[in-house]
């Protein structure tokens, strides 16, 4: 839910935008987002919620046509239960080039990708940089 949420916020603008006349006849590479979440394990419940989220936003911003006419894919990684499963979530996520990732929300596998994502110089939310 507040990973839906921050996405609402971060890509929000692109549901303002009016759909080109052109949009559905482009074939653009999409833009690619990430996000790691615990989907198995103790905090799944929080981590489903997230990636609801995050699908509902983008679902919209594709139903209106994709930002600039570029539709946006998700891809999405179970960070599981523990520290390790969350550097290696977020490892196959920067393997794909997002534009954006969305890291995971508990506080252990935060802290544990942060040097990961400082180092990939990919956008995040929450922010991990200084």
């Amino acid at each position: 839910m507040i990973a839906g949420i921050l996405g609402l916020g971060l890509l929000g603008p692109a549901l303002a935008t009016p759909e080109p006349a052109h949009a559905a006849a482009t074939c653009a590479a999409p833009i690619e987002v990430g996000l790691t979440t615990a989907l198995t394990g103790p905090l799944a419940l929080v981590g489903v919620e997230a990636r609801i989220g995050v699908e509902f936003t983008l679902d919209e911003i594709n139903r209106k046509g994709g930002i600039a006419g570029q539709p946006v894919k998700l891809t999405v990684e179970d960070t599981g239960a523990s520290s390790t499963d969350a550097i290696n979530a977020l490892n196959r996520v920067i393997e794909g080039k997002p534009l954006v990732i969305f890291g995971s929300m508990i506080s252990p596998h935060v802290f544990a990708q942060t040097e990961a994502v400082k180092r990939s110089r990919f956008w995040s939310a929450p922010p991990m940089r200084k």
